[in-house]
């Protein structure tokens, strides 16, 4: 397979599973949240616990240290988009940068699995996640497959300068 058609399949097919994922629901708690929804409020719970965080670090600093209560983490998985946006641009230009990119955004969308609670509301409150849906699948799936095209892009690259 030539490089520019791997580059040209690899990037229409990881957009399209991310695009799909965004039409299908990506957890569960109390209903179902679409991906497009995820991927729409994620930065706002990410500053949220950022947020937290930081009410405690402060508090604690001023000697009026109240219980804290970690955030779950999981509105920090969002931050593999904009991993994975990047990971996309530098696959034409540098597969092994793109490699370690896209191999970041994917163990960080895995980390997913491991949350068991969720920001759910304005107020800071969490909610138990029941399930994972196809599209957060899709999501994981658009970024294992430019680790995998950036590993074959690598092998190529190899190949073709022996």
């Amino acid at each position: 397979m030539k490089e520019k058609t791997l580059n040209t399949v690899t990037i229409l097919l990881s957009i399209v599973l991310l695009v799909v994922s965004l039409t299908q629901s990506a957890y569960c708690t109390r209903g179902c949240t679409t991906g497009c929804i995820a991927l729409l409020f994620g930065p706002f719970g990410v500053l949220m616990e950022v947020g937290k965080f930081l009410s405690y670090v402060l508090e604690t600093f001023v000697g009026k240290t109240t219980e804290y209560k970690p955030p779950a983490g999981a509105m920090f998985v969002w931050l593999a988009n904009p991993i994975w946006l990047v990971a996309v641009m530098f696959f034409i230009i540098n597969k092994k940068a793109s490699l370690i990119l896209s191999a970041t955004s994917l163990l960080i969308m895995l980390s997913f699995l491991a949350c068991s609670r969720i920001l759910s509301d304005e107020a800071g409150n969490y909610t138990a996640i029941t399930a994972m849906g196809p599209g957060y699948w899709l999501w994981v799936l658009s970024a294992a497959v430019l680790v995998i095209a950036s590993i074959a892009g690598i092998q190529l690259y190899k190949h073709n300068t022996d």
